[in-house]
C-alpha cells in the first residue's frame, strides 16, 4: 500500500515577506488620501484660530481693510477702485500711496470676487462693521491656505510617492510662512493655491492630454489674482521643452493657453475702457516697470535664446544635434556644479551662516513685525537665507538643489519652479516672506524627497549601522518639526505682524 505524502506547510522564506510587504505598502498608500485630508482639516481650524478678530485685537493689515472692502463693494456692483477709502483715510490724517485713487485697482479681481461670494454667509442688513467683513472674507484665504497643502500632497505623489506626498504636504502645513497668509485676508494663499493647481494640472496633462485644458483654466484665475502668476507659464513651457517635448504636438497644449487668454480678457477689456492707451504703461501698474524687471527679463531672453540655438541645430545639422544629445549628462553635472559653487558661496557669507544658526537654534526666531523696509537693505540672495529661518527643513531643499540636475524629471520640474520663482522675487526685490509662497511647495517637495532618499539609502547599510542611523537621522527629523512648529507658534499663529 503506497504511503500518503503529507502536505508540508510552505518554508518561512524571503520569497514569502514581498506579498506582505506589498499589501503594507497598499494599505498605507490607501490611506494617504485620509492622511492628507486630515492634515487639511486640522490646519483650517488653525487658521481659523489664528485670524480670529478677537485674537488679533483688531490689528489688521491695509491690505486687508483694502480686499474686505473691495469683495463687498463687487457683491453691490460698485466700482472696483479704492477711492472712496484714499478719501476717507486722507480726511482722517493718513496718506495711502497714490495708486489708490486710480479709477481701476491695481491687482486683478478674482481674490476680491472670491471674497464677495464669502459675504453670501453674512445675515442680511444694510451696514456691516469692519469685523464682520473680515471674518468672512479671511475664510477665503483660509481655505486657499488648505488647497495648497492638497495640491502638494497630490503633486508629491505624482512626481515621487505617497510618502513623499504626505511629508511635503505636513511641512508646508506647519511652516510659518502658509500660515500667516492664511490667516490674513491677503490674496497670497489664493495666488499660489491656483498656481500650484494650474502646474499640477499642467502635469498630468502628459499622461492625459485634456488636464492640459484645465491647467490652462487654473492659470487665468491665478493670473487674475495677481500678474507674477506668469511664472508659472515659464516653469512648464521650460520643463515641457526640457523634458517632455512632445506635449507640443497636442492641440489641448494651445487650448489650455487660449482658456488662459479668455479667462484674462475682460480684466484687459475693463483696462482698455478705463485707460485706453495708457493701459501697459508703468504708471497704470503703480511701479510694475519695465526697469525693474530688466535683469530678469534679460534672463528669459538668454533662456529663450539657447532654446532657438538649439531647435535650430536640430533643424538643420540633426548630426550635429545627436552629438550634442550624447553629452546631456555632462551639462547636468555642470549644472550641479554651478549650484554647489552657490551653496558655497552661501555659506562664505555671515549673514547666511547666521540664517542658518538660528534655524538649528530652539530659540532663534526670524524677525516679524510693522516696519515695512526692515528688509530694504538686504542683499539679493535674502531669500535663500531667509526660509532657513522659517524651518530648518530648508537644509534639505538646499542639498536637493544641488542633486536635482542630475536626478529624475520629477527634480528637474522642481528646480525649474524652484529657480524661476526665487530668481524673479530675488531679483524684483521688495523683501517679504508672503512673496514667495508660491516657492514653499516646490521646496519643501524637494526636501521630502531628499529626506526619503536618505531614509532608503539608511535602510541600505548593515544592521547596526542601519538601526543607529536611522534612529538618530528620526531624531533630527523630530527636531526639526518641533522647531518649525514653535516657530509658526510665536510668529505666525499669534497673527500680530505685517511683514516677516
Amino acid at each position: 500500500m503506497a504511503k500518503k505524502k503529507r502536505n508540508r506547510p510552505p518554508a518561512p522564506s524571503s520569497a514569502a515577506n514581498p506579498p506582505v510587504q506589498q499589501a503594507r505598502r497598499g494599505f498605507l498608500e490607501q490611506y494617504a488620501s485620509v492622511l492628507a485630508f486630515l492634515i487639511c482639516l486640522i490646519s483650517f481650524f488653525v487658521h481659523l484660530y489664528g485670524a480670529s478678530f478677537q485674537h488679533r485685537k483688531g490689528m489688521t493689515t491695509v491690505d486687508e481693510t483694502v480686499y474686505a472692502r473691495l469683495g463687498f463693494q463687487l457683491k453691490n456692483d460698485q466700482p472696483y477702485n479704492t477711492i472712496q477709502l484714499y478719501q476717507e483715510t486722507l480726511r482722517s490724517g493718513q496718506k495711502l500711496p497714490d495708486y489708490f485713487k486710480d479709477p481701476l485697482f491695481k491687482h486683478p479681481p478674482f481674490y476680491p470676487f472670491l471674497i464677495s461670494l464669502s459675504y453670501a454667509l453674512l445675515e442680511k442688513k444694510e451696514n456691516y462693521t469692519l469685523e464682520e467683513l473680515y471674518t468672512k472674507s479671511s475664510l477665503v484665504s483660509n481655505v486657499m491656505g488648505c488647497l495648497l497643502v492638497w495640491v502638494c500632497f497630490l503633486m508629491g505623489r505624482r512626481l515621487y510617492d505617497y510618502r513623499v506626498g504626505l511629508a511635503a504636504a505636513f511641512m508646508l502645513a506647519i511652516e510659518m510662512n502658509l500660515l500667516s497668509t492664511s490667516m490674513k485676508a491677503w490674496m497670497d494663499s489664493t495666488l499660489a493655491a491656483m498656481f500650484w493647481l494650474s502646474l499640477y494640472l499642467f502635469h498630468k496633462g502628459i499622461d492625459k492630454k485634456w488636464f492640459l485644458v484645465l491647467g490652462g483654466i487654473a492659470a487665468g484665475c491665478a493670473l487674475l489674482t495677481k500678474y507674477p502668476a506668469v511664472l508659472l507659464i515659464a516653469i512648464i513651457l521650460s520643463y515641457f521643452l526640457l523634458c517632455e517635448r512632445h506635449v507640443f504636438k497636442s492641440y489641448h497644449l494651445y487650448l489650455g493657453f487660449l482658456m488662459t487668454g479668455i479667462i484674462l480678457l475682460p480684466w484687459v477689456m475693463m483696462n482698455l475702457d478705463i485707460y485706453g492707451s495708457e493701459t501697459l504703461t508703468s504708471g497704470q501698474f503703480r511701479g510694475w516697470s519695465l526697469g525693474v524687471f530688466m535683469k530678469f527679463l534679460i534672463l528669459c531672453a538668454l533662456a529663450l535664446g539657447v532654446f532657438t540655438v538649439a531647435i535650430i541645430i536640430k533643424w538643420k545639422n540633426p548630426a550635429l544635434y545627436q552629438k550634442l544629445k550624447v553629452h546631456q549628462p555632462k551639462i547636468g553635472f555642470l549644472m550641479s556644479a554651478i549650484l554647489l559653487l552657490f551653496v558655497g558661496f552661501l555659506l562664505s557669507r555671515g549673514d547666511f551662516r547666521e540664517s542658518l544658526l538660528t534655524s538649528f537654534t530652539w530659540y532663534g526666531f526670524p524677525w516679524a513685525g510693522w516696519e515695512m523696509y526692515h528688509f530694504n537693505y538686504e542683499p539679493r540672495y535674502f531669500y535663500f537665507k531667509h526660509i532657513l529661518e522659517y524651518s530648518p527643513f530648508y537644509v534639505f531643499f538646499l542639498a536637493a538643489l544641488v542633486r536635482a540636475p542630475m536626478g529624475s524629471k520629477a527634480d528637474r520640474f522642481l528646480l525649474l519652479a524652484s529657480l524661476w520663482t526665487l530668481i524673479f522675487t530675488s531679483l524684483y526685490g521688495s523683501y517679504q516672506g508672503r512673496y514667495i509662497i508660491y516657492f514653499t511647495p516646490a521646496g519643501l517637495l524637494l526636501a521630502a524627497a531628499m529626506i526619503f532618499t536618505i531614509i532608503d539609502a539608511l535602510l541600505k547599510q548593515q544592521k547596526f549601522l542601519r538601526v543607529g542611523a536611522t534612529i538618530f537621522f528620526c531624531l533630527v527629523l523630530a527636531y526639526f518639526t518641533a522647531k518649525t512648529i514653535q516657530v509658526s507658534f510665536y510668529q505666525a499663529i499669534n497673527n500680530n505682524a505685517a511683514y516677516y
